[in-house]
């Protein structure tokens, strides 16, 4: 099963899971419960975070120019909030970046209150 994990909770509300991803690759999740009572799997919106940050190493690196032959490495860090205890789905959906974002209408970008 590709792009899909297995999570079982048992005590606790969060987890976290760390990936190392090229930089032309991005991401989306779905994290969904198994709903006994309807024998089914159920969404849970917001249940899953992604926080992008620079590899380690990447950003000393990239002021001395990291050379074309290797991709820039992003670190996803996936937040799990789990609403109860139990058997958790969560579902990897990815995609490239485009190169031209004057082809991305939707795409906003705005700086953090610390830049």
């Amino acid at each position: 099963n590709r792009g899909r994990f297995i999570v079982e909770a048992c005590k606790g509300n969060e987890n976290l899971l760390a990936l190392t991803i090229p930089s032309c690759i991005v991401l989306k999740c779905t994290l969904s419960a198994f709903i006994t009572s309807q024998a089914k799997w159920e969404a849970i919106p917001r249940g899953a975070v992604l926080h992008y940050f620079e590899a380690p190493g990447q950003v000393s690196q990239s002021l001395s120019k990291i050379s074309s032959e290797e991709p820039r490495k992003l670190r996803v860090v996936i937040q799990l909030l789990l609403p109860f205890s139990g058997h958790f789905e969560l579902r990897f959906q990815w995609g490239y970046v485009f190169n031209n974002l004057q082809m991305c209408r939707s795409i906003r970008s705005e700086p953090t209150m610390m830049e």
